[in-house]
């Protein structure tokens, strides 16, 4: 055996065509099946055109949501939403057994109705605006009963 200067495996690239070693890196080949922390970033790349630096865009797009008569409150990600049928059915999931009829917040006979307060400070009703602006101005939501809504126009 110590005649045989290459061993059993021999090391060269040249009898491993498939296994090539390389220097780089310490010959090292990262699979991604390591089992450190996912970095959030990377999965939520559908939200990047809408962050320009303010902070991650109030972390990328969640903004809380109250309700009448809850002490505590909820957040969302509007950028997870394509529009305001689906945000809706997120609150509905949220804060709709709280009421025997459901939230229903889009129909008219409906007993709630949604509001958001913009970056001005203003509370507005949701749906009031296109949903590209509601997304780019939105910093709170809140559900209240209907009668209980008094906006200024």
């Amino acid at each position: 055996m110590d005649s045989d200067q290459h061993g059993v495996f021999p090391s060269s690239p040249k009898y491993h065509p498939y296994y090539p070693q390389n220097t780089e890196c310490g010959g090292v080949i990262d699979l991604g099946l390591s089992l450190r922390t996912i970095q959030h970033e990377i999965y939520h790349t559908s939200g990047q055109k809408y962050c320009s630096n303010e902070g991650y865009r109030r972390n990328w797009g969640y903004v809380k949501v109250t309700m009448d008569g809850f002490v505590v409150g909820r957040k969302v990600c509007v950028l997870d939403h394509g529009g305001y049928s689906t945000l809706a059915h997120q609150l509905e999931d949220m804060f709709g057994m709280q009421s025997v009829s459901g939230l229903r917040l889009f129909q008219m006979e409906s007993e709630f109705c949604l509001v958001y307060r913009d970056e001005e400070g203003i509370w507005r009703n949701v749906g009031d605006v296109p949903w590209n602006e509601f997304i780019e101005t939105v910093e709170r939501l809140r559900i209240t009963r209907r009668n209980d809504v008094i906006l200024p126009f």
